[in-house]
């Protein structure tokens, strides 16, 4: 699927894939217990990062973690950007941009001229 998803993309088009944390003890709690969750396996940071490269279409990964914070607790979302690289949030993100071939990059310096 996912390969499948990265051909679809322009050269220089971008794939961001946002996954349970399977590191976080609540979210483990409410996957098991939701039924649209039912036999899944929760992918750690690493294991999307690698199913994206694993495409060979894929560059410039970035990830991190998110939801820290509960909604009840509005007030600490700021503490959301200096946890991003703690494995704790409720979800971790990762995004890439598909490569540019050596065609796809002489087209940008055709339009360019």
């Amino acid at each position: 699927m996912v390969q499948d998803l990265c051909k679809k993309l322009r050269p220089g088009g971008k794939i961001a894939i946002f996954e349970h944390n399977p590191f976080n003890f609540v979210t483990r709690i409410v996957v098991s217990k939701c039924v649209f969750d039912e036999g899944v396996q929760l992918l750690s940071k690493s294991q999307v990062r690698q199913v994206l490269r694993s495409t060979g279409l894929i560059e410039n990964l970035k990830s991190g973690y998110c939801l820290f914070v509960p909604e009840r607790f509005r007030k600490l979302n700021w503490l959301e950007d200096k946890l991003g690289l703690v494995p704790l949030g409720g979800q971790h993100f990762t995004i890439g941009s598909k490569k540019l071939n050596q065609s796809d990059l002489m087209s940008v310096h055709e339009h360019d001229n």
